[in-house]
């Protein structure tokens, strides 16, 4: 079923017909898209393998104090982990010459009498705006964080957000398993996020006190730090030598890296762990090319990719779910 491209509004203020007026693609305002973060805070693993297996070690102690007998001591475990990519993919189609008898004739290749509709200008605007910006919004904000996969039913379009597990799925299983959860006296709120990651902080340095030895990334719904910023203002002052990195740092914890993460708005999740633990996974082509293709005065427009989202070990995240 072809794409909708409605003029409706268009035709009822413009009028049913195409006036050249000097009008072009600068003059169509649109709404800002959000833009793809998530992966930019995880560690990327390139690999055209539709699951990456990445088997963890685990090492008991072997030192010991010296006596003149052979005491062998330590082991070695070894445990499966596979994080799955997820192939998912973008198909539309539409009927362009909707748009000949309109304001927005200019993009049906009316000016040079174009006969492919695959080479109007308005498949070159599609797919650099509506493509490809709407595609990294779909991600951000339906698939990275909030995803839940499901099968799709044969030959219906599934939703976006069924495309992969995303974050908050991943943590879900992560705490019924090998990952550590932590909690806080008082819930996360606009007057306690500054005491509060102070205090998942230090539950997670008496747990693992070697942790912090190491770069790690604090994920979170942006709400979270939003709130830790301004809770810390209300509580310490304000305090004109500081830079605003400087307030970005929760003290003792210089190794922590804030990543408010579009992907878990709303949650109010947050996770901690390692930099290197926390893996964003593609083939060595993160997309192939976007295919046009035209037929029979429609025009299809395709592209298919893979990724995931995943953690080497569970056992390094930390995190917080609300309640």
């Amino acid at each position: 079923m072809p794409t909708d491209i409605t003029i409706t509004d268009i035709v009822t203020d413009y009028g049913a017909y195409y006036k050249d007026g000097g009008q072009n693609q600068k003059d169509l305002i649109r709404l800002q898209k959000q833009p793809s973060i998530t992966p930019g805070y995880a560690t990327p693993i390139v690999t055209d393998d539709t699951i990456y297996r990445a088997p963890q070690a685990f090492m008991d102690e072997i030192v010991q104090p010296w006596q003149s007998s052979y005491t062998p001591k330590g082991g070695v475990t070894f445990k499966p982990n596979d994080i799955p990519t997820y192939k998912m993919k973008i198909d539309t189609a539409f009927h362009p010459d909707v748009l000949e008898e309109s304001y927005l004739g200019f993009l049906a290749g009316l000016k040079n009498h174009e006969a492919d509709r695959a080479k109007w200008p308005f498949v070159r605007w599609f797919i650099e705006i509506y493509v490809l910006e709407q595609y990294k919004d779909d991600l951000e904000n339906k698939v990275y964080g909030k995803g839940v996969y499901a099968a799709p039913t044969p030959g219906t379009a599934g939703a976006a957000s069924t495309g992969m597990n995303g974050l908050s799925k991943l943590i879900t299983d992560g705490l019924a398993g090998d990952m550590n959860a932590v909690t806080v006296t008082a819930a996360l709120a606009r007057s306690t996020a500054f005491e509060g990651i102070e205090e998942i902080m230090e539950k997670i340095e008496v747990a693992d006190p070697l942790i912090f030895d190491k770069e790690c990334v604090l994920g979170c719904d942006p709400q979270i730090m939003r709130w830790y910023i301004k809770d810390r203002r209300d509580t310490l002052g304000t305090h004109t030598s500081e830079t605003d990195a400087k307030k970005m740092v929760i003290d003792g914890y210089d190794t922590v890296k804030w990543c408010p993460m579009p992907s878990l708005r709303g949650t109010g999740e947050l996770f901690v762990t390692p930099k290197k633990n926390f893996v964003h996974i593609t083939p060595k082509k993160k997309m192939r090319p976007i295919r046009v293709e035209s037929a029979k005065r429609e025009v299809a427009v395709m592209a298919d990719w893979r990724e995931g989202f995943g953690f080497l070990f569970d056992e390094l995240v930390y995190s917080h779910k609300p309640a």
